[in-house]
């Protein structure tokens, strides 16, 4: 358990404008660099990016700490949703949902003053609780300082529930040093495939970075995810038009600072699987596939061959970690060295957010008990008929 540590003469301000968000992406992401713990999550290109598409369903909460010379310290990424017509608000995090594929999510601090700089962020939560019901903070790692804080301040009046399993690999020196970490299957596998595709199939795989062809390459990408995502569950993420304004929004963000990377695979019948990636302060990001690739036999794995590919590159560039991210697959898992466990926190102060806390909790059981009784195939064909 922490103790209250040895407070700063930090200067708390509180941000609600939309406005003033917009002009801090520079403070914001000098004081991400200066954060060693942060990830391209709270990057102020991914969560103001979100919050221009999302803003219509929550009001801003900026939690701001300043030095004395007015030096931003910590930032509190947070943002209030009523729910139930006004009966209910949660104080969440910028970004935090699962739409969006926002995995690792917390408050953003100066690691030479982070302790002083969270428990001030911490400490200004509960203090604004008039504002809130109920907390409900998504994507925090196990092992969160910010986790270990709420514990001390909300004590019995608060919850955790295990969220999502991110697959980890540690990138070593050379690509070949990489795959002869691999499992000696995965390993084959990858050379085995590639090389039929490459020979077989006249496969080139090439990738896409330049900032001029972001946008027409997502476009192919969303199609190829549609069409897969469509033909095997009957839904993609990308039928959501939310997220695709969302996403249009972040890339050229994140293009135009050299963030983004998609390979992909093509022959004579065109482009038919594509990866996407970011990359993020030594970090290599898997964030999405797109497939149609039923001109192929089912046993070739494209996804391998494309990570294969993408993990040569980032070594070259002095990259020192593999991302997987949200699906602790077996896919995941063969080139995973370790995996980051992140949790959902639920807090209340009042009898009133007790009670949602357990609606919530309630729901979240029952997909839980959905996923786990009843077979995937079958809950694809019940969406499929549902759409």
């Amino acid at each position: 358990m922490s103790t209250e540590p040895n407070q700063q003469n930090f200067k708390l301000s509180i941000c609600s404008d939309t406005d003033l968000f917009a002009q801090m992406q520079s403070r914001w992401n000098d004081l991400v660099v200066a954060d060693k713990t942060s990830s391209i999550f709270v990057s102020w290109e991914w969560m103001f990016s979100w919050w221009q598409v999302f803003q219509s369903q929550y009001k801003l909460m900026l939690i701001l700490v300043l030095d004395e010379s007015d030096r931003l310290v910590g930032i509190g990424p947070f943002c209030i949703r009523s729910h139930l017509g006004g009966r209910y608000r949660s104080l969440q995090f910028i970004g935090a949902d699962s739409r969006s594929g926002t995995d690792f999510i917390d408050v953003i601090t100066d690691s030479a003053f982070a302790e002083s700089a969270r428990w001030s962020i911490v400490k200004c939560i509960l203090d604004q609780r008039s504002e809130w019901d109920m907390l409900k903070l998504n994507g925090l790692v196990q092992g969160s300082a910010t986790l270990s804080m709420l514990w001390d301040i909300f004590a019995e009046n608060l919850r955790l529930w295990p969220e999502r399993h991110c697959p980890v690999g540690e990138l070593p020196a050379t690509h070949n040093e990489f795959l002869a970490g691999l499992g000696r299957r995965n390993r084959r596998n990858i050379r085995n495939h590639e090389r039929r595709l490459q020979d077989e199939f006249k496969v080139t795989i090439s990738r896409i970075d330049a900032v001029q062809d972001i946008a027409d390459t997502y476009s192919q990408f969303v199609s190829l995810h549609r069409t897969r995502r469509n033909k095997t569950v009957g839904f993609s993420s990308f039928d959501n038009a939310r997220i695709i304004a969302f996403q249009n929004e972040l890339l050229p963000r994140m293009a135009t600072n050299g963030h983004v990377r998609f390979y992909q695979l093509e022959n004579e019948n065109g482009t038919f699987g594509m990866a996407w990636f970011f990359v993020w302060r030594g970090h290599l990001y898997l964030y999405q596939g797109g497939f149609d690739n039923h001109h192929l036999p089912s046993h070739v794995s494209i996804m391998p061959v494309l990570i294969s590919h993408a993990v040569a590159d980032a070594i070259s560039d002095g990259l020192q970690k593999l991302h997987l991210l949200d699906g602790n697959t077996l896919f995941k898992q063969g080139f995973a060295t370790r995996t980051i466990e992140t949790h959902m926190a639920f807090g209340w102060h009042t009898l009133h957010g007790r009670m949602f806390v357990i609606l919530i909790q309630l729901g979240v059981l029952g997909r839980t008990l959905v996923r786990a009784l009843i077979p995937i195939k079958l809950r694809n064909r019940i969406r499929r008929l549902i759409k």
